[in-house]
Parts: structure tokens; C-alpha cells; sequence
């Protein structure tokens, strides 16, 4: 997994490189990526999440998920252009599948299960347009839903607990404007979260905490937006 992580990093660096390097020996882009925009995007999300699970009093173990699925969600925005420079800002809504259960190491027949249902961005974005092409970076506020759940195999009640827990994102991506003020564009997220130690009770009545969380989300994903702004006019040859 890290591997690939690795590997994607640098194919979005090299995508950004590319689109840099072929504008900068040409003219200002003409003022097409200004405007308010809105649109959808789908993909694929991984996550690594560690933490340590306390029964109090009791025993701790170190657990560790590993878990990845479907990314849907939109996004709104607005921009402006400087010449190639574009600045911005974007709030994006994704839908996440991200689940994964674990059997405890020193409990028997007892299993540890979290769950990752959505993630909110909020960032800026920094790009350099090339007329048809912008490569841009972003960076900002995150937002997730976590849930959790312990329980016994065979049947019976458990114990859950919910929240949204905050943190911070970086990203980059390139866009393309296909036709008239549709774009089409690939972005890669990864996303840090803050998550404070939490806890319950069990069935039994034994009180538990979550403590020392690690915890990382990776996105991919492709996008479709629509610019309302100036309508790009192909230039006369």
C-alpha cells in the first residue's frame, strides 16, 4: 500500500510538472478558469487507521485497519484568474465506503470494527492555467465521520460510538476544459485527521477507551465541473 501511495504521489507530480513546463514558454491563458463552478466527482479512497483500544482496569491492545472502497460526492467553488495564475476556494462533499473489522489479539472472539462515512473539504486552491490545461495544489480544513463498534462473535448486543472529527488536507490535480465550460480533471487528496480519545461502556458494564489515533485517508478521484463564466471561443488560426 504504501508503495502505491508513493507511486501516485509522483504520477500527480509528474502530471503537474508536465503542464508547467509546456506554459511556460507561452503567453497568458485568456481568462477561462474565472467564475463560480460546481460539479461531481467519483473515485477510490484508502485509509490507514491505528489506535489503542483500553478496557480499563483491564487489557489494551494496538489496533491497526486497513481499509479502502468507492468515493462519490461534489463540489462547488469559485475562482479567480491573474494572467496564468488562478486562485480559489472549493467546499466538496464525498461519500465514503471505508470499513473494517478486526478480531482482538488478547479477547477471544471479540472484534473491533470502524467505519468512515463521509468527508468534508473545505481548502484554497493555487493553479497556473495553460489555456486548455490548469495544474493546481490545494490545502485546508477536513472533516469526517467516524464510527466505531466492539462486540462479541456469536450474536448479543455491542458497544458503538459516532462523531465527526476534524483535521487537515493537502492535494493537487490538473483539469482539462473539454467543451464549451465543461472541464474534466484527475485529483489526488490525502487527508489527516485529529481524532481525541473516546470511549463507553461494554454489555458487561466495563468502561473502554480509544486512545492514540493515527489516522490517514488517501482519495483519487476524477471530476466534471461546469465554469458559469465567460463561454470559451476556440481562437481563429
Amino acid at each position: 500500500m504504501r508503495s502505491f501511495v508513493r507511486h501516485l504521489c509522483a504520477g500527480v507530480i509528474v502530471l503537474v510538472g508536465l503542464a508547467l513546463s509546456a506554459g511556460s514558454a507561452a503567453a497568458n491563458a485568456p481568462p477561462i478558469w474565472a467564475g463560480v463552478y460546481a460539479g461531481i466527482h467519483g473515485g477510490y479512497a484508502w485509509a490507514d487507521v491505528d489506535y489503542t483500544f483500553d478496557i480499563i482496569f483491564d487489557d489494551a491492545e494496538r489496533i491497526s485497519h486497513d481499509m479502502s472502497g468507492r468515493a462519490f460526492g461534489g463540489h462547488v467553488g469559485i475562482q479567480q484568474q491573474y494572467g496564468n495564475r488562478v486562485i480559489g476556494l472549493e467546499v466538496s462533499y464525498t461519500d465514503l465506503d471505508l470499513s473494517d473489522t478486526v478480531e482482538s489479539t488478547v479477547i477471544p472472539d471479540r472484534f473491533r470494527q470502524i467505519e468512515i462515512d463521509s468527508l468534508l473539504l473545505v481548502t484554497a486552491r493555487l493553479g497556473y492555467a495553460t489555456d486548455r490545461w490548469m495544474a493546481y495544489v490545494k490545502g485546508g480544513y477536513a472533516s469526517a465521520q467516524v464510527d466505531t463498534l466492539v462486540y462479541a462473535g456469536g450474536g448479543g448486543t455491542g458497544s458503538a460510538t459516532s462523531g465527526t472529527v476534524g483535521g487537515w488536507t493537502i492535494g493537487a490535480g490538473l483539469e482539462m476544459l473539454c467543451w464549451r465550460n465543461f472541464r474534466v480533471g484527475l485529483e489526488y487528496n490525502y487527508v489527516h485527521l485529529n481524532m481525541d480519545d473516546r470511549g463507553g461502556r461494554l454489555p458487561d458494564d466495563k468502561p473502554y477507551e480509544y486512545r492514540d489515533f493515527d489516522d490517514d485517508i488517501h482519495m483519487v478521484t476524477l471530476r466534471l465541473s461546469y465554469l458559469f463564466g465567460p463561454r470559451y471561443v476556440e481562437p481563429l488560426k
